[in-house]
């Protein structure tokens, strides 16, 4: 069921109930909800609000719960892989952007320069687009471009890499540390 919300001649937002199916190909992935939901057993969620100076360091801050609209780097926690997320999808845009992640509510194309989270031979990690041939599926998000500019060609997720790499906990923040290719 579908409602558009009008004043006058401006649709306000359109509402509809949604089932989102997510499913963990790798122990990362990245998901962007239309709706308010709860973080489920077997996973953890992270918004990006900044990088360190070196420019190679996501700041990642943990999330009790999934708010709408707002990108996160998800995390697998448990041997559950597939996740369904329902609830009434409150959206004025197609995309969204909160500190260093763009989320998409529909089938995109990735920007070029920006960062999309692939499972490449180098290891899992977010691989920078140089071209206009990669798409963002629904619900999935990726790097802006402003991490992107510092010839970064691709950030390896600490567990998914080649080097050494890890994870540390400062308070409320998590900095995750990623190893790096240059161009």
């Amino acid at each position: 069921v579908q409602s558009q919300y009008v004043y006058g001649d401006m649709k306000l937002f359109t509402a509809k109930a949604e089932d989102i199916n997510f499913t963990f190909k790798a122990d990362y992935g990245t998901l962007i909800l239309p709706f308010n939901a709860e973080l489920q057993e077997g996973m953890e969620a992270y918004t990006c609000d900044g990088k360190e100076e070196n420019e190679l360091t996501l700041t990642l801050t943990p999330a009790e719960s999934f708010v709408a609209n707002t990108p996160y780097i998800v995390k697998k926690t448990g041997a559950t892989t597939d996740y369904t997320f329902n609830g009434i999808a409150y959206s004025t845009a197609t995309s969204y952007t909160d500190g260093l992640l763009t989320g998409t509510l529909v089938d995109m194309t990735a920007p070029a320069g920006s960062l999309v989270l692939q499972n490449q031979p180098s290891g899992l990690g977010f691989y920078q687009v140089d071209t206009n041939d990669i798409t963002v599926k629904a619900n999935r998000v990726y790097v802006t471009e402003e991490m992107a500019g510092v010839n970064v060609r691709a950030l390896i997720l600490p567990g998914n890499e080649t080097g050494i790499n890890s994870v540390v906990a400062e308070d409320s923040l998590i900095t995750l540390y990623l190893s790096f290719l240059l161009i």
